[in-house]
């Protein structure tokens, strides 16, 4: 069980970090991280300016270097609240979910999917159903696993990146990479038994 709840709290972070909208939540989020992988945690001298690199990156006003919506990565034209997103909505209700922030964020928002994993994972670990894991295994295999890499590509390559950010977008893809493994272990334990 403590596997499982070092994996659901590096998934709360990360959700909360993309999720923040002030140093205040954007530093709330990086502790709980960094309390789940302490040794490699950077030291943050100044929250305010990873607020204003965190706005430019992904909030805008202006254009985002890097927008955390799936859609921007996968559809032809680049561009929210195209058929990613109504993909990713018709899973969230074939699991019981709806977003809170419906009409407001798109459902492919990265801290939504994230939220999603969480429940998933939650749910997975109660039930055992092969169902929900198989939910779980499109949601990150053939969906996260793609837009993903791209994503964190994008803000690390921008130049001003704190090491903040660019440390919790490795965490993203470590993550990622980790719960891949997982689903692999899992559907193979399924097939043996």
């Amino acid at each position: 069980m403590a596997a499982l709840d070092h994996v659901l709290t590096t998934i709360a972070g990360l959700r909360d970090f993309f999720m923040a909208r002030n140093s205040r939540e954007i530093a709330r989020a990086y502790h709980l991280l960094a309390e789940a992988n302490p040794d490699t945690a950077p030291e943050v001298p100044d929250w305010e300016l990873v607020e204003f690199a965190y706005n430019r990156l992904f909030i805008g006003p202006n254009s985002v270097a890097a927008a955390p919506m799936a859609s921007v990565y996968i559809e032809t034209e680049p561009y929210i609240m195209g058929n990613t997103t109504l993909t990713i909505r018709r899973l969230y209700e074939t699991i019981g979910l709806v977003s809170p922030w419906q009409g407001h964020l798109p459902e492919d928002h990265l801290a939504l999917e994230l939220d999603a994993c969480r429940q998933l994972r939650i749910n997975i670990a109660r039930s055992g159903s092969p169902d929900l894991l198989d939910l779980y295994g499109f949601l990150v295999e053939n969906h996260m696993a793609e837009w993903i890499p791209i994503f964190v590509a994008k803000v690390m390559a921008n130049s001003d990146t704190p090491a903040v950010i660019g440390w919790i977008c490795r965490e993203l893809e470590n993550w990622l990479t980790i719960e891949r493994q997982w689903i692999t272990g899992q559907a193979r334990n399924e097939s043996i038994n």
